[in-house]
C-alpha cells in the first residue's frame, strides 16, 4: 500500500510529525512502507496503514489499539525473536465517504537489519512458511533437527542460529500471524528477527 502517497494526498502537513524519510527501501507487507531515515543509518520507519469501510470508524480504533499492546510489548520486553521498535506515533484518521474507505495511519521506527540469503529463505519455507495452504509449521525440536540436517546437505546456512530462532519463536508470547522468508530478516551478528509485526496476536 502507498500509504506515503495517502498521507500526502489528504494530509502532507502532517509529516512534519515523523522523523524526516529517505528512500523507500521496501513495501512493508499490504499495510505499509519502509523508509529510510535521513541522518540514521541505524534505523529505518515504517509508514502504516489500517483500512476499513468509510463507516467503520469504532473497528479501526479497536484494531489501532492492538497494534499499540503489541508495539508496546516489543519495547518494553525486547523479545529475542523480533526486530527492535524505539518508537512509535498515531498520525491521523482519514475517512473518505466518496471511496468508501476508511483508514487510521500510524508509523513505527526500528532497528535496520539485513536481507536473508537465497539459502536462508529456502530454510524458512522449509521449516517456518505459512504459505503452503495457510498451515502454520511447528516442528517438534528432533523433527527439527532432522529436516535442518537433510537441508544443509544442499543449503548453506548457520543450524544453530536457525534452531535458536525457531526455538525463540516458539517461546515468546507474541504470536507472529504472516511467517514467510520475506517477513525474517537478520542483523549484524546473524540472529535472525521477524519484522512486519501489524498482525500480531498473543498467546493465550
Amino acid at each position: 500500500m502507498q500509504v506515503l502517497k495517502l498521507v500526502e494526498t489528504y494530509s502532507p502537513q502532517i509529516l512534519k510529525n515523523i522523523p524526516i524519510i529517505g528512500p523507500l527501501l521496501d513495501h512493508g507487507g499490504s499495510n505499509g512502507e519502509i523508509f529510510s531515515i535521513n541522518n540514521d543509518t541505524d534505523k529505518v520507519i515504517k509508514l502504516s496503514a489500517i483500512v476499513g469501510t468509510y463507516d467503520q470508524e469504532k473497528k479501526l480504533d479497536i484494531d489501532y489499539e492492538h497494534i499499540e499492546t503489541v508495539l508496546d510489548f516489543i519495547i518494553i520486553n525486547k523479545p529475542i525473536a523480533y526486530m527492535s521498535v524505539f518508537d512509535y506515533k498515531y498520525l491521523i484518521s482519514i475517512f473518505d465517504e466518496k471511496k468508501q474507505s476508511g483508514y487510521i495511519i500510524y508509523y513505527y521506527t526500528m532497528k535496520k537489519l539485513n536481507k536473508t540469503s537465497s539459502d536462508e529463505r529456502k530454510v524458512f519455507h522449509s521449516v517456518l512458511s505459512h504459505e503452503d495452504n495457510n498451515i502454520k509449521k511447528r516442528f517438534p525440536l528432533r523433527k527439527l533437527k532432522n529436516v535442518l540436517g537433510g537441508l544443509a546437505t544442499a543449503l548453506d546456512f548457520d543450524m544453530a542460529k536457525v534452531l535458536l530462532f525457531c526455538k525463540q519463536i516458539n517461546e515468546c508470547l507474541l504470536i507472529h500471524n504472516d511467517i514467510h522468508p520475506r517477513n525474517i530478516m537478520k542483523d549484524n551478528d546473524g540472529n535472525f528477527k521477524l519484522i512486519d509485526i501489524d498482525s500480531c496476536t498473543f498467546n493465550k
